[in-house]
């Protein structure tokens, strides 16, 4: 079974945060300065038109999500049967895990991939998930069937979510490095949203299943999430940028997804880059991991000069 990640309980004094104020004292927009929109425009609401992107500014403030840390972001989606064009707020699954960390009586969540080999079986809570006696290595190398994810929250029977691969799917580069990632976290996405009844707002890979059926089975994702992140003007720079992330994601599956990189990297000048680059080869020191730069392994003695 897999191991859960069940949070300790917390202290009986909290009080439950609702992340739904009613009534709403003040718009949602009033929360960002100028700057901080103009950003948001160019990048997670990248040719929004104003009630569009007014729309999606309440929503992040209703749920007191963070689109520059790759929370929740707005996607154009086209039109159906000759409609217009449609936006839509999409959230990660880290922006779901946010809000239900909000509350007090959320008691974590566990999941797994299921592989060909697994055995589901229903039981009175649910289902069980057990795995043939056969070496960790071997199996996950068999065909990926599915995931599930468990939400608790405080007495509540726990919320089941069991995503199909095969209705999931999709043919980006994510998908096809990371297909046990992100079937993992579809799950988990899908879990805490019925767990909340987080409305309004939608999941990354339920858009991504509504987005290919609209289009006629183009899997590209939408625009917003689509652009390249901007690795600057200076080549050696966003070499080793390209490389970190590369290897980030090596050591740690999905650590640092697309969208995310995207953000990180929106609007910086070059020390901005710099100092995200001495990060990310922190982060894959840290977890065990080597930059190949030039040919050459940099280690922790010189991750100084990976980041000049």
């Amino acid at each position: 079974m897999a191991e859960s990640e069940v949070r300790p309980e917390r202290e009986k004094s909290l009080p439950a945060v609702r992340p739904l104020p009613t009534p709403l004292t003040q718009p949602a927009r009033f929360a960002f300065d100028n700057e901080q929109l103009a950003l948001m425009k160019r990048t997670v609401a990248r040719g929004a038109d104003d009630n569009a992107f007014l729309m999606f500014l309440e929503l992040v403030g209703r749920y007191k999500l963070d689109p520059f840390a790759g929370q929740v972001y707005l996607a154009k989606m086209p039109g159906k049967d000759g409609e217009p064009p449609s936006y839509k707020t999409i959230v990660a699954r880290d922006g779901l895990l946010a809000v239900a960390n909000r509350y007090d009586d959320f008691e974590g969540m566990e999941g797994d991939v299921i592989y060909a080999s697994d055995i589901l079986a229903r039981t009175a809570d649910g289902f069980s998930h057990t795995y043939e006696p056969i070496p960790a290595s071997e199996r996950m190398k068999q065909d990926i069937i599915g995931a599930w994810a468990r939400v608790y929250r405080g007495k509540r029977r726990p919320t089941f979510f069991l995503a199909k691969h095969s209705s999931y799917r999709r043919t980006n580069k994510s998908w096809s490095n990371y297909p046990d990632a992100m079937i993992l976290k579809v799950a988990e996405s899908m879990a805490l949203r019925k767990a909340f009844s987080i409305t309004g707002l939608l999941p990354e890979d339920e858009v991504g299943a509504r987005y290919d059926e609209q289009v006629g089975g183009i899997v590209d994702p939408p625009v917003v999430a689509e652009q390249e992140p901007d690795w600057g003007p200076d080549e050696d720079m966003a070499h080793k940028l390209q490389i970190a992330f590369a290897e980030a994601n090596r050591v740690r599956p999905g650590s640092f997804l697309p969208q995310k990189i995207r953000l990180a990297l929106a609007g910086a000048d070059d020390l901005k880059r710099a100092q995200i680059l001495q990060q990310v080869v922190d982060f894959v020191l840290k977890n065990g991991g080597s930059i190949p730069i030039e040919g050459e392994v940099v280690e922790g003695e010189v991750v100084e000069e990976a980041a000049s």
